[in-house]
């Protein structure tokens, strides 16, 4: 199943490279090539329990989460001030520039 939350920017000759793998089997060298591996995640808007699925390998609970995580960045960014609360996107770097 493909999904428009499934998307990631990302090089072509690394998305060729990592192929149909499951996130699980490639994951885990980038993690220790990567010192700021967490920050790198939360620049793709995968963290929380959507870092913890996908790094599960569970796809369909992935985009379910990662669908959640993004309306939420979408309603944000998008609804008027109003004074009332808003959901608040966990672990999207505080200095991420409006859409």
């Amino acid at each position: 199943m493909n999904s428009v939350v499934n998307i990631a920017l990302v090089p072509a000759d690394l998305n060729l490279k990592i192929g149909a793998k499951a996130p699980s089997k490639y994951l885990a060298q980038y993690k220790t090539k990567n010192s700021s591996w967490d920050r790198t995640l939360d620049s793709h808007m995968i963290s929380g329990d959507t870092r913890t699925v996908m790094e599960a390998d569970d796809y369909l609970l992935f985009i379910e989460k990662r669908a959640e995580l993004l309306s939420q960045l979408a309603l944000a960014a998008i609804e008027p001030s109003s004074g009332t609360a808003r959901p608040k996107a966990t672990g999207v770097p505080e200095d991420r520039g409006k859409i």
